[in-house]
C-alpha cells in the first residue's frame, strides 16, 4: 500500500470492507466452519460487527414477515407498511452513517488543523496532521505525533480543533483571541 494516497487507500479499504462483507453473507449456512470464518472477519474488519439497534431492527423485521403476516393491520398501518419502514430506517442509518465518515475525514484531510484548548496529548496552539482511519480513530501524521493512534470523538473534534488558525492579540494574559 505503500505510494498510494490516502484517498487511494480509504478506496481499497473500503472495497476490502465490501468483500468482506459478501463473504461473511454468502458463506454457506449450516456449516460449523461458518461461524469461525464470520468471526475472523469481523476480528480483522470490526466495522461488520452489527450493532444491538441493527440486529433488534431486523429481528422485528423477521417476526412480522413470518409470524404476523403482511396483510394485518396493527392501528390502521398494514404490517407491510411496517416492514417498508424499518427497512428504510436501515438504508437511512447507513446513508447518515457514510456522510458522517465523510465529514470527519474532510474536516482533517490534507492539512495542518490547530488544537484550541489542551486535552489528552494535544496542547493548545498547536498544530496537529491527522488522518481519519475510520471508527473515530485517526492517526498522527504530523512531527509532533507521527504514527500515534488517537480516538476522537467527534464532539472533541469539532469543539476542540480548528481548521483556521488562531491569531492571539496583544492582551495574552487575558487569552483572548481575534
Amino acid at each position: 500500500m505503500k505510494g498510494l494516497s490516502i484517498e487511494e487507500k480509504a478506496k481499497a479499504y473500503d472495497e476490502a470492507i465490501e468483500k468482506a462483507r459478501k463473504l461473511a453473507t454468502d458463506l454457506p449456512n449450516g456449516r460449523n466452519d461458518r461461524l469461525y470464518h464470520v468471526w475472523d472477519l469481523e476480528s480483522i474488519f470490526p466495522e461488520l460487527v452489527e450493532s444491538e439497534d441493527e440486529k433488534i431492527r431486523k429481528k422485528i423485521i423477521d417476526y412480522f414477515r413470518g409470524s404476523v403476516g403482511l396483510g394485518v393491520a396493527i392501528g390502521g398501518v398494514s404490517v407491510k407498511d411496517m416492514v417498508s419502514w424499518l427497512e428504510k430506517q436501515g438504508e437511512q442509518n447507513l446513508v447518515n452513517f457514510e456522510e458522517a465518515e465523510k465529514e470527519k475525514s474532510d474536516f482533517v484531510s490534507g492539512k495542518f488543523i490547530q488544537c484550541r484548548k489542551s486535552f489528552n496529548e494535544f496542547k493548545e496552539d498547536n498544530s496537529y496532521w491527522l488522518e481519519y482511519i475510520g471508527d473515530d480513530t485517526y492517526i498522527g501524521r504530523s512531527d509532533n505525533i507521527l504514527n500515534q493512534k488517537f480516538h476522537i470523538t467527534p464532539r472533541q473534534l469539532y469543539r476542540l480543533f480548528s481548521q483556521e488558525h488562531c491569531i492571539k492579540n496583544n492582551n495574552e494574559e487575558k487569552g483572548e483571541q481575534l
